[in-house]
Formats: structure tokens, C-alpha cells, sequence
């Protein structure tokens, strides 16, 4: 399966005939969670929700979500899948979990990783963040964040935590989502106040409180009709 991005190709592609039609990769704006979809945008006493919150939703239509390819369970001891063609492998405990914080050495129970079916291909110069379905919220497990360089390391296995001691992870579930980012370095600076950034500073805030509502997308829309903003998933 194959997504653009920008004038780029981002290739995605398994060794498992037909997964792709199967189980395929999808836009993170597809996977928004279930409690969020029912929000409402404001409370009983009309203070906003963070259904009204733009960096929520333009968080999850940034990246590309995989979801799990089979049915699989996990458990302390060992795993099995619904197909001899998937396997797992596991980090002994000394390599991660024996060095976190107590309270998180309690929460996590073992650290499985995928043996996973799919690949993925970047630009050059173009790393994926690999992160967990974070506002999920699953209580069983989640996949541990990182930075690939797929641009020349095109394997994706993803380090899943189980916080249980038998994990059942349903074929279809999100696993996890993948964020292009481009390697490239910045320079930060730090500043008092100068006159032409309080001039920069009231000017935002005179954009976002121009509106009722929507102040923040409707600057989003003019700037992408300029040309000075570009989103390949926003919608």
C-alpha cells in the first residue's frame, strides 16, 4: 500500500500475500476513539470540551495506524497466534523493565516484540516516530514510542508492553501509529519579550478571539489557500 505525502512516497509493503487488502494501514484520522466520537463540545455549564481542542484531532490526522494482523495472545510464560505464518519474540526482563521506576515496574508485566509482517520505505532523510494509540487508553497493553530510520532500516518490530499476565490482542486492533518526520537540525533561541515578538504574540491572540468559534481552523484554511500551510491528511 502505498500513501503520499507532500510530493513524497511513503511505501509500505508485506511479506504476507494479500494482508494489505486484508488488514491494510490507515490515516490516523480514521481511528479517532470511541469516547471522543460521543463528546459533546461543550458541558452543562458551557465550558468547552476537548472536542473543541485543534490539537487533539490534528494530532491523530497526522500519522498512519497499524493495526494488528492477527489474533494473538500473550501471556507471561509465552504466546500464540491464529497463523503459524505470524510469531513473536520477547525482551528479557533485564534489558528494560528490571530499570524503569517501581510504580512502573508494578504497570508493565513483560515486553513482547512483533515479528512483523510489514515494511516501510521512506524519502531520504525522512525517520517515522513509532508511538502508542495514546488517548486509547487500552488497559492491557501499549506499544513503547521510537524513531526509525526508515529512509535505510525499513523493518517495523514494534516493542508491545503487556500490563497483564494474559493479554488478548483482537485481529483489527490498533497497535500503534507511525509520524513522518524529516532529519533536520534547528536552532533554538531564547529571548526576553522584544517589541516585534509582543507584536507577533497579540496578533495570534487577535486571530484566535476574532470568531465564536472556530477562530484556529478558519486561520488553518486561509493560510492553506496562501499557501503558507500544508497538511497532507487535513480535511
Amino acid at each position: 500500500m502505498i500513501f503520499k505525502t507532500r510530493s513524497n512516497i511513503i511505501n509500505f509493503w508485506s511479506i504476507v500475500e494479500a494482508l494489505p487488502e486484508i488488514e491494510p494501514i490507515s490515516l490516523g484520522r480514521e481511528h479517532l476513539p470511541d469516547w471522543f466520537k460521543t463528546l459533546r463540545r461543550f458541558t452543562n455549564f458551557d465550558n468547552a470540551t476537548v472536542k473543541n481542542c485543534p490539537s487533539f484531532v490534528d494530532f491523530h490526522r497526522q500519522g498512519y495506524v497499524m493495526k494488528m494482523w492477527c489474533d494473538s495472545i500473550l501471556t507471561l510464560d509465552g504466546w500464540e497466534t491464529s497463523s503459524d505464518q505470524y510469531n513473536w519474540s520477547y525482551h528479557d526482563s533485564g534489558q528494560f523493565l528490571e530499570h524503569l521506576p517501581k510504580h512502573k515496574q508494578l504497570e508493565y508485566k513483560k515486553v513482547y516484540k512483533t515479528v512483523c509482517p510489514w515494511y516501510v520505505k521512506t524519502p531520504k532523510n525522512v525517520s517515522m516516530i513509532q508511538m502508542p494509540m495514546f488517548y486509547d487508553y487500552n488497559p492491557e497493553f501499549e506499544v513503547l514510542p521510537g524513531i526509525v530510520d526508515t529512509d535505510f532500516h525499513h523493518e517495523l518490530n514494534q516493542q508491545v508492553v503487556i500490563k497483564k499476565d494474559k493479554v488478548f490482542i483482537k485481529k483489527g486492533t490498533p497497535l500503534c501509529m507511525y509520524i513522518p518526520i524529516r532529519r533536520e537540525e534547528f536552532k533554538m533561541s531564547q529571548s526576553d519579550e522584544t517589541p516585534e515578538l509582543e507584536k507577533i504574540r497579540k496578533k495570534s491572540k487577535l486571530n484566535m478571539f476574532s470568531r465564536f468559534t472556530d477562530s484556529y481552523r478558519q486561520k488553518q484554511k486561509d493560510m492553506m489557500k496562501s499557501g503558507d500551510y500544508k497538511c497532507p491528511h487535513h480535511k
